[in-house]
């Protein structure tokens, strides 16, 4: 999936957008204007071995677990280390002018 990234050495990491809420005690994706939606809303997930696990960090980041180019989901602290981030957007057509892309 991020086989083509040459921006950046292995092994990928990108924040997802994805939380824990220690007050709530459970996960919440961001969403635009500050309201949140809980992992609860989804049956989709993908922890890696291991995660998920708060004493590692309440920021949940897609990560390379081996040495293919599937990425899980994995616990980080937010404040350690700087992440890329991959965000999700309204689709257009490749051959015109696309409104809703700055």
């Amino acid at each position: 999936m991020f086989k083509d990234d040459y921006r950046m050495e292995q092994p990928y990491m990108y924040h997802i957008g994805l939380s824990y809420d220690e007050e709530r005690k459970d996960y919440f994706w961001e969403q635009p204007y500050g309201k949140k939606v809980s992992i609860e809303a989804s049956d989709f997930r993908k922890w890696n071995k291991g995660s998920p696990n708060n004493e590692m960090g309440a920021c949940v980041i897609a990560a390379q677990a081996s040495s293919s180019f599937d990425l899980g989901w994995q616990s980080v602290d937010c404040s350690k280390k700087a992440i890329r981030y991959m965000c999700q957007t309204e689709s257009c057509d490749t051959d015109s002018y696309c409104e809703n892309v700055e």
